[in-house]
């Protein structure tokens, strides 16, 4: 049966839909007035579960009307999502990962942005574990990689550093919330991201430290993505570029760098990640490069090098000298140079540079020339009778050989550097028993050496049976013994035998080094002082102090060398007492000029210029001489100046040696001089014959066929003296600047012109001789040119 109008059924459904409107317009007007609450910043009606899915679906909605309301909330939200209230948080959380979820869907990207905002405070923030956690860190992920695909880099950029922190733990969480935040950002790396990253590295200089960083994040796939663009890169500057960004990454990129270097890649993208290595400076990549020594090409091998240079550390000497036995010859004497400007006296250094010319074919290929040259060079860091003996045997396979003219100068100017080196190094060690050495003069040897010996083996007696405070007492009384009795040498060796048997005497070894410099700096030899009075009276006492601190005593028995015509040997000599005769050559005979004894002073003229030695001096008798090294010397005028003024004052007082030379009336040189007027350019060239880069434009004085003089501006003496040994190639030009020959050689003389004007005379010594037509022709022109002038008169 139908219901009738008005029934009671239908009443009481027409009573529910009213209640349910009522209630619905309640719910609604309650929840009107809690978003005005919220939009009036209070959080608290994030409480109510039923405004909190009241407001999620309102910001679900897609009314552009209520857009800027919508964004006003959401920054509000903001503030809830880190409310001391966990249940506000936790209410926040799930409102802004719903929203998030439809604001990306649909390109909302301000709404998005806000949200991103909102997580990136909660993340830093949170401490605890809230239901729903792997949801929003789920939410955070997706949102992470929407802000990476859209180029919102600095908000995508703060996300995987907040990932990272709390993983490092450099914000405090949680083993359990650690545990669901991604570790491995890789995932985030996709090949469009990383192109767009990488592009804006390149090209857009004021966000290129975002880029950078972001592309850090990504560690192992963005070293691999940054190599692979390298490798397929055609501009020069794009893959400088990358290969300088690469190490930032650290040894993080070591896995893929290695796994590259064993796919034998082609050279260049080897030697690209020999620099990367290089500069990431971590030792343990050196276990899977080193074959690259061996390398076929040379780029890689040098590379290397470089590599093993850069990165350093205690076995640095070992893997050169490693390297040294595989690398091309032509790179050899890159590594020698290295090491012997840098570890000049290690002794593993010396044995290698003796092996690399023992027991081959030195003179079969140029590259093995241009090796002998650098070792050559390096031989002079090492001043001993087995450098000599290479040096001589080299000096005697280059004779035989056509063209090696150059090579064998380079031989000649080094044994000519170590001859006085090793003179002077025997002195100061005398002879040796036991590891120690001692400096006496020769009456006293056998005594001395007597002495020393004694106190070695007790010594290890002492130190075999544990007495090494015993042992120690013994070292500091016979070092303070030996010093009151002058032999100075003798109490520095016992002073640091001292401290090889017990370093912690440390405060007795500096007790008695202050002893020794005291000792050796007091005025004792009075037999010296009554010979050299005249001079030491111009001083006062603390400049004489300081002068004769530094003296070295040198004894030479009859008929010793001292020093041989053409060394270089920078050294004053002061005859004590006994005689010397010196010695010149002439015609290519030696003559003798004069003999000379106590009180003469030798080489004044070369130690205040800087030229080899022209005369050549022996002991005629058993001499003491008091030898002033330039070394020491010129650390002492920059305490007291004034002694240069007073010294070379008296060298030139005193000095024979130039007046003996031109009283011989011969001409000493092989070929005569020719003064012409030329200009000259010139380049240095470094010991181990690499050219400078620096051009010196100099005035030609004059020329023989085997040498040449030229006027050269030079800032100060001592640069000067810098020049002296160094090879040089030269260019003689002609008045339109045209070239009329091209010679090298080395410089044997700098010699100061006009102080006033820093003008310096350099004698250079030739390799090779020049054409002798070439020679007359260049005279004749430069005769000819003199002519012109003296024709056209003064000018008015």
């Amino acid at each position: 049966m139908e219901n009738k109008p008005g029934s009671p059924k239908e009443i009481l459904e027409i009573v529910k839909k009213s209640i349910s409107l009522s209630e619905e317009k309640r719910r609604q007007q309650r929840f009107e007035y809690n978003l005005t609450q919220l939009a009036n910043n209070n959080i608290q009606v994030l409480k109510n579960v039923e405004f909190v899915q009241g407001i999620i679906e309102y910001l679900l909605q897609r009314d552009e009307h209520e857009r800027m309301f919508k964004q006003k909330l959401l920054a509000i939200l903001n503030h809830a999502v880190i409310s001391e209230d966990t249940s506000i948080r936790e209410r926040t959380l799930a409102v802004l990962s719903m929203a998030c979820e439809n604001f990306m869907r649909y390109g909302m990207k301000d709404e998005t942005l806000l949200v991103a905002h909102s997580f990136s405070n909660w993340l830093g923030f949170e401490k605890e574990v809230l239901p729903g956690l792997v949801v929003v860190i789920k939410r955070i992920e997706e949102l992470t990689a929407w802000l990476l695909e859209n180029s919102f880099w600095k908000e995508a950029e703060e996300m995987l550093s907040l990932f990272l922190r709390i993983h490092s733990g450099g914000l405090a969480k949680g083993a359990a919330f650690r545990s669901v935040i991604p570790k491995n950002l890789n995932k985030f790396a996709t090949k469009a991201t990383l192109e767009r990253l990488i592009d804006g590295y390149l090209f857009e200089d004021d966000n290129q430290t975002l880029f950078q960083d972001i592309l850090l994040h990504f560690e192992t796939r963005g070293v691999t993505y940054l190599l692979n663009r390298v490798i397929q890169s055609l501009s020069r500057e794009e893959r400088i570029t990358l290969i300088n960004f690469i190490p930032i990454f650290g040894e993080a990129a070591f896995p893929i760098l290695e796994e590259y270097l064993q796919k034998r890649p082609p050279w260049m993208v080897v030697r690209n990640i020999l620099y990367i290595l290089g500069e990431i400076r971590i030792d343990s990549c050196y276990s899977f490069t080193q074959h690259c020594f061996s390398h076929e090409d040379k780029r890689v091998q040098l590379e290397m090098i470089s590599c093993v240079v850069k990165i350093g550390g205690g076995e640095m000497v070992d893997r050169l000298l490693d390297g040294l036995e595989r690398v091309d010859d032509d790179l050899k004497g890159h590594i020698i140079q290295f090491l012997v400007e840098n570890f000049g006296s290690n002794k593993k250094v010396f044995a290698a540079l003796c092996r690399v010319t023992d027991g081959r074919n030195i003179l079969s290929t140029r590259s093995k020339s241009r090796l002998v040259g650098a070792v050559v060079a390096a031989l002079r860091s090492f001043p001993c009778n087995k450098s000599i003996e290479i040096l001589l045997r080299l000096q005697s396979e280059y004779g035989k050989s056509p063209g090696s003219e150059q090579i064998l100068q380079q031989i000649d100017e080094a044994l000519k550097a170590i001859g006085p080196q090793l003179r002077h190094s025997q002195q100061v060690r005398g002879d040796t028993t036991e590891g120690i050495s001692f400096d006496d003069d020769p009456q006293e040897k056998r005594k001395a050496l007597s002495k020393l010996a004694g106190i070695e083996e007790n010594l290890r007696k002492l130190v075999r049976d544990g007495n090494i405070s015993v042992a120690s007492k013994l070292l500091k009384d016979q070092a303070l013994a030996a010093t009151k009795d002058g032999d100075f040498m003798v109490a520095e060796k016992l002073r640091d035998r001292l401290l090889e048997i017990n370093p912690m005497a440390l405060n007795d070894a500096v007790e008695l080094g202050d002893i020794i410099e005291e000792a050796r700096a007091t005025p004792l030899a009075s037999h010296h002082l009554e010979i050299w009075s005249e001079l030491y009276e111009e001083m006062t006492t603390d400049q004489f102090n300081a002068l004769y601190a530094v003296l070295r005593r040198e004894e030479y028995r009859k008929g010793d060398m001292i020093v041989r015509a053409g060394e270089t040997d920078n050294v004053l000599y002061l005859v004590n007492s006994g005689y010397v005769s010196m010695n010149c050559m002439a015609g290519g005979n030696e003559k003798f000029l004069k003999r000379m004894g106590g009180g003469s002073i030798l080489g004044g003229d070369l130690f205040f210029s800087s030229s080899v030695w022209t005369v050549t001096i022996r002991a005629i008798s058993d001499v003491s001489l008091q030898v002033l090294h330039q070394d020491v010397y010129l650390k002492v005028i920059k305490k007291f100046p004034e002694i240069e003024i007073k010294l070379n004052g008296y060298c030139r007082k005193y000095e024979i040696i130039p007046q003996l030379l031109k009283m011989s009336g011969e001409d000493r040189r092989e070929y005569p001089r020719v003064p012409v007027a030329f200009f000259t350019q010139n380049v240095l060239l470094d010991p181990y014959g690499n050219k400078g880069k620096r051009r010196l434009t100099g005035e030609l004085k004059d020329i023989s066929l085997s040498g040449l003089a030229f006027i050269l501006k030079i800032s100060s003496k001592h640069n000067a003296k810098l020049l002296l040994g160094r090879q040089i190639e030269s260019i003689v030009q002609g008045p339109s600047g045209e070239i009329l020959t091209e010679c090298n050689g080395v410089i044997v003389g700098v010699k100061c012109k006009d102080v006033s004007v820093d003008d310096f005379t350099v004698h250079v010594k030739l390799s090779q001789r020049i054409n002798a037509s070439v020679f007359d022709n260049l005279i004749n022109r430069a005769k000819n040119s003199r002519g012109k002038a003296d024709k056209s008169g003064p000018r008015g």
